[in-house]
């Protein structure tokens, strides 16, 4: 057999012989025993922390990209952030598939983790006033050479 219908102590959910395996020992011995919780508890107190945390987390950065995109370029920007989601929605499945295959669904789950904290210090590094600032000045020059383009009689109706 190939493992994956084993019983007993070799089955794939034992712990011990991965190379993360330390992180839900670790997490199983010090959170989950003390409190006495169930894996069914575990996985639905873990399932709606993620679903809030990634939820808000997708909220969150539209409001901060609308914030710091010219008004009058939003489209543009708005369809590069659409083109963007539909790459990370392909990329981030694809690591998981790849890191599973060559180690394990721990290091696939492990590198999804570490993603979500570069992204993280990513978007702590933001300047958002400064984005502001930076679109403002975008609209009032795109504005300014419009206004150019069309001539004074472009405002009287």
């Amino acid at each position: 057999m190939d493992g994956t219908a084993s019983v007993g102590v070799d089955h794939p959910t034992n712990l011990g012989d991965g190379s993360l395996d330390f992180i839900p020992i670790w997490a199983r011995s010090n959170i989950w025993e003390p409190l006495g919780l169930t894996v069914f508890l575990q996985f639905m107190i873990l399932g709606c922390l993620m679903g809030t945390l990634l939820g808000g987390s997708q909220g969150l950065a539209r409001s901060i990209f609308g914030q710091i995109v010219p008004k009058t370029r939003s489209t543009e920007f708005f369809g590069f952030f659409g083109f963007f989601n539909k790459v990370a929605a392909f990329m981030g499945p694809t690591l998981y598939f790849f890191m599973a295959v060559v180690y394990d669904s721990r290091v696939g789950i492990f590198s999804i983790s570490m993603l979500l904290l570069i992204g993280a210090g990513l978007l702590y590094m933001v300047d958002i006033e400064a984005g502001r600032a930076d679109a403002r000045a975008e609209d009032e020059r795109l504005g300014k050479k419009l206004l150019d383009s069309q001539g004074p009689d472009s405002l009287v109706e």
